[in-house]
C-alpha cells in the first residue's frame, strides 16, 4: 500500500504546505528527543496535552492520520480490534487528524461525524489544518506521507516511529506483536524497537 505523501503531492496542489523534511542522520520520520509533545482539542473542543492523566502509565499508540488518505482509512478496523482486545491492560490509541481547511469548528463537525459514522471508540484528536502539521507537532521529524504510528511506552518514552500500512495482514500482525509485547513490560523496562519488523510492502 502507497503512502499519502503529505510532501510534494501538497505542494503540487496547493492545498497545504507539507511537513518540513529534517532530521539529519536518522532515516525515515522519528520524534525528536524520544518525547512527543502536544496541545490539541478534542472533538468537543477541551484542551488535550500529552501530559493528560489518561496516558500516565499506558502504551499509548498515537496514529496520525487524514480522512482524505486512503491507507490511513483502511487501518481503523485494525486500530478498532485492538483497542477492544487491549484497552483495559493498558493500551490507549489516540488518533490525531489533519484535514483540509482552516475552520476549527468545521473541521471537528466533521471529524465527529466521521468517528461517529466509523464507529471509532478511541480517541481522536484534531490536528488542524495539514498545513499546521509542522507547527502543531514539531517533535515529529521526516515525515514524508501518513499515516504515521508513534509507539510510547509506559514510561512516557517513545520507542518507534514508523510509517504505518493499514490494509495488509503482516502489518496488523506486527503492530499487535508489537503492542502485546509493550503492554507486558512494566514502567520502567526496556522494549526491543526492531520487535514490530518491517512494514508490509
Amino acid at each position: 500500500m502507497r503512502l499519502c505523501a503529505v510532501s510534494i503531492l501538497l505542494v503540487a496542489t496547493a492545498a497545504a504546505a507539507a511537513p518540513p523534511v529534517t532530521g539529519a542522520g536518522r532515516a525515515g520520520p522519528h520524534v525528536e528527543n524520544d518525547t512527543l509533545s502536544f496541545i490539541l482539542h478534542d472533538l468537543q473542543g477541551s484542551v488535550v496535552d500529552s501530559g493528560d492523566e489518561r496516558f500516565r502509565g499506558k502504551v499509548v499508540f498515537v496514529d496520525v492520520f487524514g480522512t482524505w488518505c486512503s491507507p490511513c482509512l483502511t487501518a481503523i478496523p485494525t486500530l478498532k480490534d485492538l483497542h477492544a482486545k487491549y484497552s483495559d491492560d493498558g493500551l490507549v490509541i489516540v488518533a490525531i487528524a489533519f484535514e483540509h481547511g482552516n475552520d476549527a469548528g468545521e473541521r471537528r463537525n466533521y471529524l465527529r461525524y466521521f468517528t461517529e459514522s466509523s464507529g471509532i471508540p478511541y480517541l481522536v484528536l484534531d490536528g488542524g489544518s495539514l498545513g499546521a502539521f509542522s507547527t502543531t507537532l514539531p517533535g515529529i521529524k521526516n515525515v514524508k506521507g501518513f499515516p504515521v504510528e508513534v509507539f510510547i511506552d509506559r514510561d512516557g518514552k517513545v520507542v518507534e516511529t514508523k510509517n504505518g500500512y493499514g490494509d495488509k495482514d503482516r502489518w496488523s500482525r506486527e503492530l499487535e506483536a508489537k503492542l502485546v509485547e509493550m503492554l507486558a513490560k512494566p514502567a520502567g523496562a526496556k522494549v526491543n524497537p526492531a520487535a514490530a519488523g518491517s512494514p508490509a510492502d
